[in-house]
């Protein structure tokens, strides 16, 4: 029985805290800017706004640092502007 208390814990535990990192990375502000972005992980083709995949090594550290620098209250396009000088043209979702 104990076991089974220990086991059914952790589960909830582990819910929590997955609910509360994805949650907490899509906030209506961090995929307006992340829209406006490829995700460059080479698997989804999708925006950093849309990436579907929980653990993505580009996608979520993306999101992060789009809500970082909308803390520090930088403009959506200088935020943009910060992937580009990055990652290049190919960083755009709709490149010009």
């Amino acid at each position: 029985m104990r076991q089974w208390k220990s086991s059914l814990l952790a589960l909830g535990l582990a819910a929590i805290c997955l609910a509360q990192s994805s949650s907490t990375l899509l906030t209506p502000e961090i995929r307006r800017v992340g829209m406006r972005l490829a995700c460059l992980c080479r698997t989804c083709n999708n925006t950093v706004g849309e990436c579907p995949m929980l653990q993505c090594h580009y996608g979520n550290p993306a999101k992060q640092k789009i809500a970082d620098m909308q803390a520090a209250g930088k403009p959506d396009d200088e935020i943009v502007k910060s992937f580009v000088q990055e990652s290049g043209i190919e960083a755009l979702s709709s490149p010009p």
